[in-house]
Order: C-alpha cells, then structure tokens, then sequence
C-alpha cells in the first residue's frame, strides 16, 4: 500500500531502476549476495521494479524480490534514495572485509570521493585558486625565511 493506504500511491520508480542499474549494479549485487543468501558467483543481477512490498531483482533469469529492512521507511518512490543507501550500506558492512576488497568496493569510494572533490572545486574554483596561490606563497616564503 501507498502513503494514504491506497494501491497505485506508491509512484512512478522507473527513473531509480534505471539508475540503479546504469550506475549501482555493484550494489544489486551486494543485495543479492546478503539479502538473498545467493551464491558470490552470481553477478548477473538486474533491479526490475520497486514496488509497495520491495526492490524487485532478476537474479540469473530468476525474479526475486527484497522487502524494504523494517528499519526504512518506503511509503513512495520519493523514499528509494534513502533506503537503497542504508541497504547498500548493511550488505557491504555485513558481506565483511574480504567481499569489500574483492568487488572493488573501496576502489569505487575513493573514485566517489576524488569526484565529488572534484566537483566541489570546480564550483568554488573563485575561492580555492586564490586560497591555493597563497598556501603556496606562504609555503615558500616560511621555507626562505628559515634559511
């Protein structure tokens, strides 16, 4: 059921598995592997639908479904992005260490990271050039005077 109790509330998710399956199919498969108990062989995971009852997966030609953890909210497709990360986040901590190193999970985070610094300079570049430059200046002005 919907945010008001009503079938057909719940909204329109296909932007999301369309994301989720451009972008985060390492996370489907984590979810696959720690909410499904599938082997770690199988990779081939696709996210079909998410509905009122949960995250809709074919998993190696099989449909399966997830049911939100009862720790998430899911009333409406607006609450996806939420639950989808706290899942993300579960599968990855609980799958343990060696799973994190095997499927690239760290590699993935640091390049999230680079990205968004990244990004966060190229917005502010009016600010971090000049606080560069002068870094740099009072750098080579400590390191003269020290001389």
């Amino acid at each position: 059921m919907g945010r008001d109790g009503d079938p057909g509330t719940f909204g329109d998710a296909s932007r999301a598995v369309k994301h989720m399956n451009d972008d985060h199919i390492d996370s489907l498969v984590a979810w696959a592997h720690y909410y499904l108990n599938v082997p770690a062989h199988i990779t081939d995971v696709a996210l079909v639908d998410c509905t009122e009852e949960g995250f809709h997966l074919m998993v190696e030609g099989v449909w399966r479904m997830i049911p939100y953890p009862a720790e998430c909210k899911c009333d409406s497709a607006r609450d996806l992005r939420k639950v989808a990360v706290y899942m993300h986040n579960e599968a990855f901590a609980k799958l343990g260490l060696a799973y994190r190193l095997r499927s690239g999970y760290y590699k993935r985070a640091a390049l999230m990271g680079s990205s968004f610094v990244l990004r966060k300079v190229q917005r502010n570049r009016h600010v971090v050039i000049p606080a560069v430059a002068l870094s740099a200046l009072a750098i080579a002005y400590y390191r003269r005077r020290r001389r």
